[in-house]
């Protein structure tokens, strides 16, 4: 698993993405800081897609925190309707849709 986030990392750099999140949103004091830096890391993962479909263990391993962590933040984000969660069967990533603030 270490080796794929590695790959991805590497992929990634390459391209130099980024994303841009308004100010308000990220002074939201509703929101947690975990949530706001994962919806950011689930909007690059989106790109110019309608989704995103990372593993909750690679988004743990990228933003330094466990599992569980990453599904607290990632319930927040659905009780804020940010995001969208599919759950696409065992063994299988969720899918993600990403709400665009400001849309």
């Amino acid at each position: 698993m270490t080796e794929n986030v590695e790959q991805s990392k590497a992929v990634r750099s390459k391209r130099k993405p980024f994303v841009q999140i308004p100010n308000d949103f990220l002074r939201n004091p509703s929101l947690s800081i975990g949530a706001k830096v994962l919806y950011a890391i689930l909007l690059g993962y989106q790109g110019t897609k309608e989704r995103a479909y990372p593993g909750q263990a690679r988004l743990a391993e990228e933003l330094g925190i466990s599992e569980a962590s990453v599904r607290k933040c990632l319930a927040e984000l659905k009780q804020a309707n940010l995001i969208k969660v599919t759950r696409r069967g065992q063994g299988k990533q969720n899918l993600y849709q990403v709400s665009r603030i400001g849309d």
